[in-house]
């Protein structure tokens, strides 16, 4: 039997949506938090009480909360005006190739995601007690993409600073798995299982593979959302 699966989040839900309303799957609600007026500003409580109130299924078998996400591309998409490298997790470690570029230890940048992110546990908190009986799930963001031909002609907000043009590869790699990282940290405290980017969607070098990009800088289209849908709905079968 199928079970009911709400799916919440920010813009990175867009792609699930979109999936699941082609493949009919109709035990799959997906709410944008984006679409409440004045979501930037609201408590925790009062977003959750908004997702309760905005979405037909008040009593899921399952919540999958997809928040925020794009904090990495934010940092790293573009090259910074001052290049900068990241060490390693243990202390001490220095990057390589850091000739011209200024080190920033990796517990600075990691102390940095966890602020920039530090509303996300506390939605995550208030979602779970409006929907006590649901399964939570912690999806993980997409992986970046690396193609700069599309990111030129899908500049989006990036737009006037394209002549910075395009970070390193491994530090953009690297500040993903790093905000990855904090939303495992967030996922455990709430004993939520984790899923990770299917490996069908990387590239060999772990970036989002071609042809599942959406017409932006940041984000997924539709056939990435039916691949990360389809295991939103087999994590939701397991028990808790």
């Amino acid at each position: 039997m199928d079970r009911n699966v709400l799916i919440v989040g920010h813009s990175h839900v867009q792609c699930l949506a979109t999936a699941a309303l082609k493949a009919g799957n109709d035990n799959v609600e997906v709410v944008s938090i984006r679409k409440f007026p004045g979501f930037r500003s609201a408590s925790p409580e009062s977003v959750a009480t908004m997702v309760l109130e905005g979405a037909k299924q008040k009593c899921p078998d399952a919540i999958c909360l997809c928040l925020q996400g794009n904090e990495h591309n934010m940092l790293g998409l573009l090259e910074h005006p001052i290049p900068f490298s990241i060490g390693g997790s243990r202390t001490g470690s220095i990057p390589d190739q850091q000739a011209g570029r200024w080190f920033i230890p990796h517990s600075v940048v990691q102390d940095s995601f966890r602020e920039r992110l530090h509303k996300v546990p506390k939605i995550a908190e208030a979602l779970l007690s409006v929907f006590p009986s649901a399964r939570p799930l912690f999806l993980m963001p997409p992986p970046p993409i690396s193609d700069w031909e599309h990111l030129l002609e899908f500049p989006g907000v990036f737009e006037d600073k394209l002549h910075l043009g395009p970070a390193p590869d491994a530090l953009r790699l690297q500040l993903y798995e790093m905000e990855c990282q904090v939303f495992k940290e967030f996922a455990a405290a709430l004993n939520a299982p984790v899923i990770e980017a299917a490996a069908e969607t990387l590239d060999d070098r772990g970036f989002l593979k071609k042809g599942l990009y959406a017409n932006d800088p940041s984000h997924a289209n539709p056939q990435y959302g039916k691949i990360m849908l389809d295991l939103v709905l087999q994590g939701a079968m397991k028990p808790r």
